[in-house]
Formats: structure tokens, sequence, C-alpha cells
């Protein structure tokens, strides 16, 4: 036999005898004998009771070792269940490369591993035991003899495979629920790390089940890790994994995760990839997500749980651990129908942001919000439609930002406030700085079409304010378009503006406005307004209002809608306007209101403690002057008011125009005092309460409804002949005249009180004589009067030589025989009250002078009886005469 022969048959027999002791040397060995010592070895190493119930050695494959139903306990005050519960652990390694001085772990198995974790009311952990340091000092290793990379006792590793299969991790949290414990759950974890060395990528494939009912696996990681290097340091393991996630719930999730987020997540299905490559220096993360059902709430938990809405991200981020960095190269986020999309970076406690043209419906977002969607509701107020927000955000030497918020599509009603329609121009701009010392506005912006308001100025870090805002040309019609309670004032035109608010925003009674201008030039307005407010609590209102003309018909709506009832007054009256403290002055050249036109308005203004004053007020109105002061109590629990005013040469019936029907009855030039009180804010009660008095005297008038004269003379004559000699004695134009009753003069005292005006001491100078009257009406102008009307001696004689009435009839008809004496009473409802001789007390006057008369004539017979004796007693004495 040649010699190779032999050498090649000696290396069969040798294989076949090692084949031979490999298989018998299982049964031979007993290493069920080792298992005592194994589980002591484990106990003092972890501090827990850990069973083994079986070992198995087999030498088919290589050296495998198999430890089967492996339990390790919890630790002491926690669950009685085992930590850790595996059905079985197996290792297998090749024994050749140990000759090579090197560890060759062909495969580790876990089949169906159960751990149990739990945190106790505390917070304490349930391995908090295995993280503690050993009670026994161990000597620190030299560098010389530290391992490094994978290596057992000096000898190299390589694992081929490392697997779990049907593992389950059950994560028990008693910490804020102390009484029932929340519980996370993965099922059916199964991880698979192939081609495990220090010089080549591991190749891992991992998937599990989040949650406690699972059909299929939500959750799958696939990629490579590694190299691992010569010395292993995670931060050094480059990494390529693809992480994909299906109909993933991670609401359960969202609870360990609460310090990092802004909000209570209670609900999501995600599914979606993110992919992670790179190292611990230049780690890049791909992230493409959908989340369905999405759902949140504020972590106090006062909010409403939002609908639930769909939730997107695309994104591509780099970081860079070791310094800290953190690129977002791409952010595209979608919440509901919102959309934005982000950019920037963080490196340290530095940062910046931009969003550009995020486009947000805001209402899919009002009724996300919860916040958002109380207030509206609170203040019956809707919000619809898109809107356009950009932001640049810098935190470096110092803060920056600039943000801007188009609302062109936007939808906005809240009543009594704002009122836009979509296509309306609305835009909103930010741009500042801040630092340790709070925050510098270098603008803030408002832009309407034809319209753009400006600010700039400053919020302290203990949150004081100091904002200047200016707006040039401002078109009014704009403004009313958006801005509700202007909406229906007849404002037009162009306004200016320049005010400043300073103060705490934290502190309303420490916040002040002042008014530098504000000034509206429109159709039939020019006027300018400057003052200050402070204390926002209490308001301080200092003010100076002067203009050329100010038309408040024009201004004010012609129609006011129906305001909600508003609570009564209490006993102590409005506080808000007792609270308000104002002081200010008018000064405007023309004033329209209600149709009257006022000039030349002056007066000073006070508002204390909710009574309204109008002191050294002037104004020019209906052809005369009006002067006085006004005194109005709007702070108690009805409204009173008070004035004292001085008339001279108002026209009538001006005042009365828009009052009553009855204004053209009466005409003339007024002068005079007059003094009212009342209270009430309607007529109906007004006219209850209202008191005064007052004298006035009017000039060149007429009472056109009342022909007193004729009435009266009518009256006395009672005959047709009377009438018609009236008719043709005066001519057709002056009986025409006849049928009002003109004055030169009318002087009267008046008093008002429990609904009736008192006039005493009535003098009327009319044209054929003088009238006298006193009386009252009611405001119903029911009239009560008793007068005389005297003619002058000229017309009646005038009157007397028409009728043919001699001296002897003058005597009898007239008042001392010279003039007509026609008492009267004036009765009915104005404008045509019963005018009637009082034929009574005309009697006594003409029984007065038939007394007269019959004296006279006795004294005149008696003086003719004399006459004729002296004559008689002189012609006898004359008898005796030589």
């Amino acid at each position: 036999m040649k010699r190779s022969s032999k050498i090649i048959l000696g290396i069969a027999v040798f294989m076949v005898l090692i084949l031979g002791i490999l298989i018998i040397l299982p049964f031979v060995i007993d290493v069920e004998k080792f298992l005592p010592q194994i589980q002591s070895l484990a106990k003092k190493t972890l501090g827990r009771e850990v069973k083994i119930e079986g070992i198995k050695l087999s030498l088919l494959k290589g050296l495998e070792i198999k430890l089967n139903r492996i339990e390790i306990a919890n630790q002491a005050g926690f669950a009685q269940e085992p930590f850790l519960e595996v059905s079985e652990i197996s290792a297998r390694i090749g024994v050749l490369a140990l000759t090579k001085n090197q560890i060759d772990i062909k495969r580790i198995s876990l089949i169906k591993p159960i751990i149990r974790l739990e945190r106790n009311q505390a917070g304490e952990l349930s391995i908090s035991d295995l993280k503690k340091k050993p009670t026994e000092p161990t000597p620190p290793e030299s560098p010389e003899k530290k391992p490094a990379g994978l290596e057992i006792a000096g000898r190299k590793v390589e694992i081929g495979a490392l697997e779990i299969k049907q593992g389950r991790l059950i994560f028990s949290d008693y910490k804020d629920q102390p009484e029932k414990a929340s519980i996370l759950e993965v099922n059916n974890f199964n991880l698979l790390l192939e081609d495990i060395s220090q010089d080549k990528p591991i190749s891992i494939e991992s998937s599990f089940c989040l949650g406690e009912d699972c059909d299929k696996n939500n959750f799958s990681i696939q990629g490579k890790l590694g190299p691992l290097g010569e010395k292993i340091e995670p931060k050094n393991i480059p990494v390529d994994l693809s992480i994909q996630l299906s109909q993933l719930n991670f609401g359960p999730l969202a609870g360990y995760f609460s310090d990092s987020l802004p909000l209570k997540i209670l609900s999501g299905l995600a599914s979606g990839e993110i992919i992670a490559k790179g190292g611990y220096d230049t780690l890049a993360l791909s992230t493409n997500l959908n989340v369905a059902d999405f759902s949140f709430q504020d972590k106090a938990e006062t909010w409403e749980q939002s609908p639930k809405t769909q939730l997107s991200l695309i994104s591509q981020v780099r970081l860079n651990l070791a310094d800290k960095l953190y690129q977002i190269e791409k952010a595209d986020l979608a919440l509901g129908k919102s959309q934005l999309g982000l950019i920037g970076e963080m490196k340290d406690d530095k940062y910046r942001f931009e969003i550009s043209q995020a486009k947000l419906e805001l209402g899919d977002l009002s009724q996300l919000v919860y916040p958002l969607k109380k207030l509206l509701s609170e203040k019956k107020a809707s919000i619809s439609g898109y809107s356009l927000l950009s932001l640049k955000i810098e935190k470096a030497s110092p803060l920056s930002f600039q943000t801007s918020l188009d609302l062109k599509d936007t939808n906005l009603t809240w009543p009594g406030l704002l009122k836009k329609a979509g296509g309306e121009k609305l835009l909103m701009s930010l741009k500042g700085k801040g630092d340790e010392q709070g925050y510098l506005l270098e603008n803030i912006a408002l832009g309407l079409a034809g319209a753009e308001i400006n600010g700039s100025g400053s919020i302290s870090q203990d949150k004081n304010i100091n904002l200047a805002v200016v707006g040039d040309e401002i078109a009014i019609s704009e403004l009313k378009k958006i801005v509700e309670p202007i909406a229906e004032y007849g404002l037009d035109g162009k306004m200016n503006l320049q005010a400043r608010l300073y103060g705490a925003l934290s502190q309303t009674e420490n916040l002040g406005l002042k008014i530098d201008n504000l000034a509206v030039k429109g159709t039939e307005m020019d006027f300018a307004l400057n003052g200050s407010v402070e204390n926002f609590s209490a308001p301080k209102i200092r003010f100076n209002l002067e203009g050329r003309e100010l038309n408040l018909d024009r201004l004010m709506p012609t129609e006011q809608k129906p305001q909600p009832a508003t609570p009564p007054k209490t006993e102590e009256g409005s506080s808000s306007l007792n609270n308000l403290d104002i002081e200010g002055k008018l000064n405007l050249k023309s004033l329209l209101v209600k149709g009257y036109q006022a000039e030349n308005v002056r007066a000073n203004l006070t508002m204390k403690k909710g009574v309204l004053m109008l002191d050294d007020t002037n104004v020019n109105m209906f052809k005369g002057k009006i002067s006085g002061p006004v005194k109005v109590d709007l702070g108690s629990k009805k409204t009173s008011f008070q004035t004292n005013i001085n008339v001279s040469s108002i026209e009538l019936p001006e005042p009365f125009k828009s009052i009553t029907a009855l204004a053209n009855a009466i005409f003339g030039k007024v002068d005079g005092n007059i003094n009212l009180s009342g209270t009430g804010t309607g007529w109906e009660e007004l006219k209850k309460t209202l008191n005064g008095k007052g004298k006035i005297m009017v000039n060149n008038g007429s009472i056109k409804t009342i022909d007193m004269t004729g009435s009266l003379v009518n009256g006395w004559t009672k005959t047709e002949q009377f009438r018609n000699f009236m008719k043709s004695g005066l001519g057709e134009k002056d009986y025409q005249i006849l049928e009002e009753t003109p004055f030169t003069k009318a002087e009267l005292e008046f008093a008002i009180n429990n609904g009736e005006v008192e006039i005493n001491n009535l003098a009327m100078g009319v044209k054929q004589g003088e009238l006298t009257a006193k009386g009252k009406f009611d405001f119903d102008y029911q009239v009560k009067f008793k007068g005389a009307l005297t003619l002058s001696e000229f017309d009646s004689n005038e009157l007397a030589k028409k009728m043919g009435i001699g001296p002897e009839g003058k005597r009898y008809f007239f008042k001392n025989g010279k003039y007509l004496y026609l008492p009267f009473e004036l009765k009915g409802k104005f404008p045509k009250p019963q005018v009637n001789l009082d034929t009574e007390e005309y009697g006594k006057i003409v029984a007065e002078n038939l007394k007269a008369m019959a004296q006279q004539e006795i004294e005149k017979q008696t003086d003719q009886l004399k006459k004729e004796v002296e004559k008689k007693v002189d012609d006898w004495l004359k008898q005796f005469k030589p």
C-alpha cells in the first residue's frame, strides 16, 4: 500500500473515531450534575433565585448546549410571578475554531422568552436591583488587559446568529394608577441577528406586535448594524435600518414619552417607514408616517378629547449626536386638513426654525383644539376657510423671530366684534428679537385692502409693554367690512392713527393707552381725537375732541338691530360705569344730530362714579344760543338727569320738529332759563318723573292753530252781523290771519310736576291788545286755561264805531268804558282746543259796568239838581240886591 493511501486511511479512521466519541460523549457525561452549580452561580451573580429544569449537551453539529425551562425570580416587593421565563436557551459553538484561539458561536437561540417588568407607585423598576453595584469590590482591570472588540478570555468571538422566537414583554406600571396598573404588552417578538463580529456589518431582522390583542405584527426592523470595530462603543456603531409600522396603536406608548410631548396622545394607528442611516455623528433619519384615528388632550386633562383625525409626517433629519446638532432638512406635517412644512436646526440651547406657507384649515382646527372650540362656542363665533402661516424663529444671540398670517381665505364671525368674509384681505405679521431682558418688537403690521396699521415697541421679561401704533390714510370702508362695531355706522373716507400702549400686561390696573392722534376725514366728517386711558381695571380717560364737521345722523345707524336683553342694574348701579373716570373737552365747529344743526359746540365733559357732567356748555343751535350745565347719572339703578340751561333767540318750532307733530303750532324766538330734572330712559317713564321750572319770553311769534281774538269776539257777539263786520272790516287777507294768534311778545313762568306743566303769569301782547292767562296741560296735550283778552283803547273804539256803539254802549260793554275785556276758558286737546267766552265772568264785568253807570247817573242827576237849586237860590238872592 502506498504511503499516501495509508495517510488518508489513517485520517479517515481518526475522523470516524472522533465522530464516534462525539456521539457517545453526551451519553457518557452527565451534565445534569452541573445544574446546581450553574444555578448557584447565576443566583450569586443576579442576586435572585434561578431555576433551570434541564440541560443537554450535543456534539453532532459542534458543541451545543441547551437549557430548558429557565426562571429568574422577581425582585422582592414586586409581583410573585417570575421576572423571566424562557422555554429554551441553546448555544452552538464550533469546536475547530477553538484550536485557532477564537470562539465561533454558530447560533444562540431563545425560544418563547417572557419578561415581566414592573414599576411601583414610587417609580422604582423591578430590575433596579440588577443595576446595583456588587457588595464586594473588584480590582480594576489594567488597560493592557482590557478586552477589545468581541473577546472572551482573550479569544476573538464571532456569532453566526442570535435569534429570539415568540418572545413576550409585559410591563405593568403602577406609578400613576396605584389601584390598577396600566399594562403594555409586546407579543410575538422575533429577532434574528446574523454575522455578529467586529469587522463585518451585522444583519438584523425583527418584528413584534405591540398590544394585547394582535392578529399580526405591527412593528418590524430590517437592516444592518456595524461593523462593531475592535473597540465596541455604541456611539461608533453605524446603522442602516428600516423600521416598518403597520397599524401600530401608539396611544398606550405616548404616556412613556409625555415629558417630551406638549400634549397627551390618546389614540393613533401609525403606518409607514422610518429609515436610519449613519453613525453617532452622521445619522440621517427619513420618516414617512401616516396616523389614523389620531386624538389628543392637554396633559392636565382640562380639554375635551379631540375628535379623531388624520396625521401624517414626511421628514428628513440629520443628527450629530456628538456635537448635539439636529438638522431638520424637511418636515411636512399634515393634521386633518391643515398642512405645514418645517426646516431648521438645533445645537445645544440654540435653534433656528422656519415654517413656510403653512396652510391651516381653521374650521377643522377649531374642532380639534378644544380651547379654540370652547372660546368660539362661548362667544357664538365661527371660523372656517384657510389661512397661510409663515414663521421664522432663531435663538442665537439674541433670539429673533418673524411670522406672518394671511387670513384672506378665512371666514370669521364674532358677534359684536368681527365679521370677515373669505376673499377680503387680512394679513398680520410680527418681527422682533428677544433676550434675557425681554422682547423687542421691531414691527407689527395689520394689512387690509387699502389700509395698513404698523406698530413697534417692546415687552420686558416682567411683561411690561411699550407699543407704538401708527396708521396713515386707513380706508375706513375696509375696516367696516371686518370690524362689526363700526360696520353700521356712516363712517367713510380716511383715518389716521397714532397711539401707544404701555404698562404691565399682567396687571390691567397698570396698563395704559395714549392716543396722540385719531383723525377721521370723510363725507360730512372731519374731526380729530387725542387723549389717554390709564388703569384698564378702572379706566381713567382723558380726551380732547376737535373738528370742523361731525354728522352724527350719518355716523349713527338709522336702524338699530335688536340687542339681547341685558340684566337690570343692581341697587348699586352699573359697576363698569361707576369705575370710569373721564375728563374731556369738545370743540366742534359743526355738529348735526337728529336733524338739528349745531355750530360752535364747546363743552367740558366729566364722568365720576357714573355721573356724566357737561360744564361750560355753549352751542349755537336753532338759530340761537344754548348754554348751561347738564348732569346725567348713569351709574345709579335708574338713569336720571338734571339741567339748568339758558337759551337766547332760539327759533320755534325748530326744537320740536323731530319730537312732536305739534311742532308747527307755535312760532317765535325764545329767550329764558329752563331748569329740568327727571329719571328714566324712555319717554313713557320720563314723563312721570319730569320736574322743572323756568321763565321764558317769546318774541314775534304766533299760535298757528288757535284764533284767540276771532274766537272770543265771535263768542262775544254771537251774531252773524258781527262776523260779517269782522270780515268786511279787516279784508280777506287779514281775515285769513285770524286763523292764528300772532303776538309781539309772550312772557311766562312754568313749573313741571306730576306729569303736568303749570303756566303762571302768561302775558301775551297781541295785535289788538293783550292776552293774559294761567293754567296747565299734561303730556297728552290736554289743556285747561283761564285768562282774558283786553283790546287796546284804539281797537276797542274802532270796534265800537263799526258796531255803532256809542258812548253809552261802550260804558256798558267795555271795561272802564274804554277797553273791550273778554275773559275766556281754553279747554280740550291741542292743537284744536275750544276757546269759549267766560260768560259768567264777563257777566260780572257787565254788572260792574251797570253799577258804575247807575252810580254815575245818580251823581249826574245830583249835580244837575244841585245846579238848579243853586241857580234858584242865586236868582232869589238877586232880588235882594240894591
